[in-house]
């Protein structure tokens, strides 16, 4: 993965990424998830790696409340590309992801928003 320092704008569903002064749009449905372990961020796409000296907040108010939510302490993921969550992780692009017991019912009630059963479908 390439891993670039930038700052970061959004207009609609795109964000864009500062880096060696040009802006770099990035698809925010492309964005899997975020760490914020240290003074940095990074923004995790498929392909790609972008770390980002803004403060988390700012970054989370250009992002849609209804998808991304934070999951622990140093996770925010984008729900529509959650592939497992059990009570204590969440699964995206085959990286498990931290579940803390703080947000779990909080992502719970989102996912169900979101569920069918298998005996809807039968």
């Amino acid at each position: 993965m390439d891993n670039k320092k930038a700052n970061t704008s959004a207009i609609h569903n795109n964000l864009f990424i500062r880096e060696n002064g040009c802006l770099i749009k990035i698809k925010i449905d492309e964005i899997e998830f975020i760490n914020t372990e240290d003074v940095n961020l990074k923004i995790y796409l498929k392909s790609k790696q972008y770390t980002l000296r803004n403060p988390v907040k700012d970054l989370m108010r250009k992002l849609p409340e209804n998808q991304f939510k934070k999951v622990h302490k140093f996770y925010i993921v984008n729900l529509k590309n959650i592939e497992t969550i059990k009570r204590t992780e969440i699964k995206i692009n085959r990286v498990i992801i931290p579940l803390s017991r703080h947000y779990y019912n909080e992502i719970s009630t989102s996912i169900k928003k979101q569920t069918i059963s298998r005996n809807q479908i039968q």
